[in-house]
């Protein structure tokens, strides 16, 4: 008897994880990118991820940049895995690594930096995925039973827990085998960023090694060369510099998307990425001073006592404050970036008329926070998924 109730519980996993793969070529893989420092998904994330269909997270488990006291790479901003995982999607841990580190790193240095990176995200990779698979195995029936039948004897649970874990484990792993490498390369930093992705590849041939694209290097690839992964994901974001006054959005404008769609012969299959997330820019006297993470248009327009609008999207301070502990003056100027449904709906409808989306073709959107998502309705999700497979 608990010999069939393992095996039921083996497969309702399996038919669990079984579902959130396409199943006809118009089906998209729907993903979000979570680049929080702390990885934990609540009851009110599991709710709206299941509301949404999410399949897949881009999970940031650390950045690299170069360090100049000691003139070698250095991991930062890590993320800490939380034991709360109340839905379950595929996971893709990703590393963001700075250009200045290939710029930087010697020849000789790339390979043991390879070895380090691939020792940290293994160790990560470990510890996250097995809180995923005990948060599954502690939420079926028959842990729960013997929850109850043996609320004070752990070696049962315990065992339980272990056998499961062994069960599950390589399925598990194979099907989240995946890295991706966030790094906005340049022609001086190619050469050594894909003798690195290579390097990974050969080192770990049971991982999947993809890379970003930034909009620049898919239209001019004879320039920025193409890494050598069998799949990119396409960051549709972040287009100007916010650091100039007259910039009217840096995270992207239909205007300035479609300079960046004047072919469609990219060798390698694409994943797209689009933009979600909202900033403020800050100027004092028209020089930039900073980005403000997290702050909405909406949110902004509604204190009349705070700010003052200069003009669609520019807004002054009108009195000295303090915003996420900084500072700011009367007459400070904030510059605030979204991009809006309409002009989402439009970049999706340029992305299927230049990039073959086919089935499987991972759409993420950037990034996961309450604050993001809930910018748009399900329908507006769904609307921009057909524009994207239609």
């Amino acid at each position: 008897m608990r010999h069939f109730q393992r095996v039921m519980v083996l497969s309702a996993i399996v038919l669990l994880f079984a579902s959130c793969h396409p199943s006809s070529p118009d089906t998209l893989q729907k993903s979000f990118c979570y680049w929080k420092t702390n990885f934990d998904i609540d009851s009110a994330d599991a709710a709206n991820l299941k509301n949404l269909s999410i399949q897949h997270f881009y999970l940031r488990f650390f950045d690299v940049d170069w360090d100049a006291v000691t003139a070698s790479p250095m991991p930062v901003a890590s993320c800490e895995f939380a034991y709360r995982f109340g839905y379950q999607t595929d996971i893709t841990p990703t590393v963001y690594i700075t250009n200045a580190v290939f710029e930087n790193i010697k020849d000789s240095k790339i390979e043991e930096f390879a070895w380090h990176l691939i020792n940290k995200i293994s160790k990560m990779q470990n510890d996250l995925y097995e809180k995923c698979l005990l948060s599954i195995i502690t939420q079926d029936s028959t842990y729960k039973r013997l929850d109850e039948e043996n609320s004070s004897n752990w070696s049962v649970k315990n065992a339980y827990c272990d056998s499961m874990m062994q069960q599950l484990r390589p399925a598990f792993f194979k099907r989240n085998n995946e890295i991706l490498i966030d790094c906005d390369w340049t022609q001086r930093s190619m050469k050594k960023y894909f003798r690195f992705l290579n390097f990974l590849k050969s080192k770990m041939p049971e991982w999947e090694i993809t890379s970003t694209l930034r909009l620049w290097q898919y239209r001019d690839f004879h320039l920025a060369g193409i890494p050598p992964v069998k799949r990119c994901l396409l960051m549709c974001y972040n287009l100007s510099d916010p650091r100039k006054y007259e910039t009217v959005n840096s995270i992207a404008t239909i205007e300035e998307f479609e300079k960046y769609f004047t072919k469609s012969s990219y060798p390698l299959k694409l994943d797209i990425a689009l933009p979600l997330h909202s900033w403020a820019i800050y100027f004092r006297g028209n020089k930039f001073k900073g980005i403000v993470n997290g702050i909405n248009e909406e949110e902004i327009s509604r204190d009349t006592s705070l700010f003052g609008r200069i003009s669609e999207y520019r807004y002054r301070i009108l009195k000295d404050t303090v915003i996420q502990e900084v500072y700011y003056r009367y007459g400070d100027e904030f510059r605030v970036e979204q991009v809006s449904f309409n002009t989402l709906l439009a970049f999706a409808k340029l992305i299927n008329k230049h990039i073959s989306i086919k089935e499987g073709t991972r759409i993420s959107f950037f990034s996961w926070d309450a604050i993001f998502y809930n910018r748009l309705s399900k329908d507006e999700y769904n609307q921009i998924y057909s524009a994207l497979s239609n």
